[in-house]
């Protein structure tokens, strides 16, 4: 029995001809001029809300990782309660700045708003579902002596 040389992957080789079907649908449209360019935009469209959705899954791991690699080196040197206030009002002086830079940045950044949106909701969970925060680890030490 011949065969063609294409392997036979989970869709049967069907996965290999994506792109020739995409090149078919874009000739159709140079063609076609009034379907033209609904079929460019639905596809473009496709392809960037499938780019949008890979790219919110992984902005919400890495969020994730972020917060928890930061935690984990908070922990092996957690603050004493002089360098927790400390931290705590730099933090509080710098808030406003970074507020009224983020309307600006919401313009530009506006396409990818979805992932970024992602990864606060991955770091935020991550921030509060630890079990002791450095600040509270650093109090107790200084306590105990």
């Amino acid at each position: 029995m011949a065969t063609s040389g294409a392997k036979s992957g989970r869709f049967g080789g069907l996965d290999q001809w994506w792109g020739v079907l995409a090149g078919a649908l874009l000739i159709a449209a140079w063609i076609n001029s009034t379907a033209g360019p609904a079929v460019i935009i639905r596809l473009v469209r496709t392809v960037w809300d499938v780019a949008q959705v890979v790219a919110a899954c992984v902005g919400a791991v890495w969020g994730w990782i972020v917060q928890r690699r930061a935690h984990r080196r908070d922990l092996l040197d957690p603050p004493g309660p002089g360098r927790a206030r400390a931290a705590r009002r730099a933090s509080v002086r710098r808030s406003t700045g970074l507020a009224v830079l983020g309307r600006g940045l919401v313009v530009i950044a506006a396409p990818v708003m979805p992932a970024f949106a992602a990864f606060c909701v991955g770091w935020s969970v991550a921030a509060l579902t630890v079990r002791e925060y450095p600040t509270e680890a650093g109090a107790r030490r200084a306590m105990q002596g």
